[in-house]
C-alpha cells in the first residue's frame, strides 16, 4: 500500500517522478500481524475514509448552499491542515494503550465493534500514518516532511491559478497576510486602534496566485520551526532537521527537499557551509522567538498526561 501511495503521488505531480523513501522504523509488517490485528487495523482505515468522504459531502453542501444564494464566486475557499498523519499508538487491539485510564474516565469506546461511531476514540496509529504520507518520511510531531508537509488548496476571487499544482514554498504564517491581501485589507503593521499589537509574519502570496511571477519566499530567507524539541529550518531548497524527541537524535541532518522530499540523502558533509550558515540562522530565529530547550527527560506523552489528569 505504501508503495502504491508513493507512485500514485508522483503520478499526480505530488512529489518528482524518482522520489526517494525510506521506511519509517517501527512501521509494521502486514503479514507479521494476527488476524484480530489485521482487522483493527483496516478498520481503522475505514473510518477513516467514512470520516473523509463524510467531510467533502458537507464541504460540497456548503458549495451548493453558497452557489443557490449567489455568494459562490464572491467566496474564497481554504482547504489545508495542521500537520501531516496522525501516527499516534494511542489505541491497540491487543495491548494496553497510554491513553486507558483518560478513556476510562470520559467514557470513550475503542473497541472495533464500535469504532466510528458516537462515543468511540479512533487514531490510525504509525504504521496506517506511514502509508498516508507515502514516500515522505514519518508523521504528526516530527519534524520530517511526513509531519510538515500538507496540501494547500485555494480557490476564488483573485485566484488565477485554478486546477493548477506548484511545488512552490509555503509556510503557514503567510496565510493570514495573503487573505488580508486577497481581501484588499491593509496589514495593521503592529498598531490597532492606537494600541500597539504583534505584528503579522509571514509572506503575502496574493500576486503569486493572482499569477503574476513573483516569488513568495527569497532563497536566503531562513524560516524556523520548533515543537517539543524537534526543529527545522528551511532555506530555499534545503532544509536542517533535528528530532530530539521520538527519534532520540543528537545531530542535525541536511536535505534539499526539492529533489529529495524524501529525506534520504543527508547533505551535512557535503555541503559543511551551507550547514554552517542554516544552524546559525535557526540559532537566531530560536533566540527571536524565545524558543525554550526541553528539559532533562522529558517526554511529549507524559507532560500531557499530567496536565490532563491534574
Amino acid at each position: 500500500m505504501r508503495e502504491r501511495r508513493h507512485l500514485a503521488a508522483e503520478e499526480a505531480g505530488v512529489v518528482p517522478e524518482g522520489t526517494r523513501k525510506l521506511v519509517t522504523p517501527g512501521t509494521l509488517e502486514w503479514e507479521s500481524l494476527s488476524e484480530e490485528q489485521k482487522q483493527h487495523h483496516a478498520r481503522r482505515m475505514e473510518v477513516y475514509a467514512g470520516m473523509v468522504d463524510a467531510m467533502d459531502t458537507h464541504i460540497g453542501r456548503l458549495m451548493n448552499y453558497l452557489q443557490s444564494i449567489g455568494e459562490y464566486e464572491n467566496t474564497i475557499f481554504i482547504f489545508t491542515s495542521d500537520n501531516g498523519a496522525e501516527g499516534s499508538p494511542l489505541i491497540s487491539p491487543t495491548a494496553q494503550s497510554p491513553l486507558d485510564q483518560w478513556f476510562e474516565t470520559v467514557g470513550y469506546e475503542t473497541g472495533i465493534e464500535t469504532l466510528g461511531e458516537r462515543g468511540s476514540w479512533v487514531a490510525i496509529g504509525p504504521s496506517n500514518a506511514t502509508v498516508a504520507a507515502s514516500p515522505l518520511a514519518y508523521y504528526k510531531f516530527h519534524a520530517n516532511e511526513g509531519g510538515l508537509r500538507v496540501p494547500l488548496v485555494m480557490s476564488g476571487p483573485g485566484i488565477a491559478q485554478r486546477g493548477q499544482l506548484t511545488d512552490e514554498f509555503v509556510f503557514v504564517t503567510d496565510l493570514a497576510p495573503t487573505i488580508l491581501g486577497l481581501l484588499n485589507v491593509g496589514n495593521h503593521n503592529g498598531s490597532w486602534k492606537g494600541e500597539a499589537v504583534e505584528e503579522i509574519i509571514g509572506n503575502d502570496f496574493s500576486r503569486f496566485l493572482a499569477g503574476e511571477n513573483h516569488a513568495i519566499h527569497s532563497e536566503d530567507e531562513p524560516i524556523g520551526y520548533e515543537l517539543g524539541g524537534n526543529s527545522a529550518l528551511f532555506k530555499g531548497d534545503y532544509k536542517i532537521v533535528i528530532n530530539k524527541f521520538e527519534q532520540n537524535e543528537t545531530e542535525w541532518h541536511l536535505y534539499n527537499i526539492k529533489t529529495d522530499p524524501g529525506e534520504t540523502n543527508d547533505l551535512v558533509n557535503d555541503e559543511p557551509q551551507l550547514f554552517g550558515e542554516m544552524l546559525s540562522d535557526y540559532e537566531a530565529w530560536a533566540e527571536e522567538n524565545n524558543v525554550l530547550p526541553m528539559p532533562e527527560g522529558y517526554l511529549r506523552g507524559r507532560a500531557i498526561f499530567r496536565g490532563g489528569f491534574n
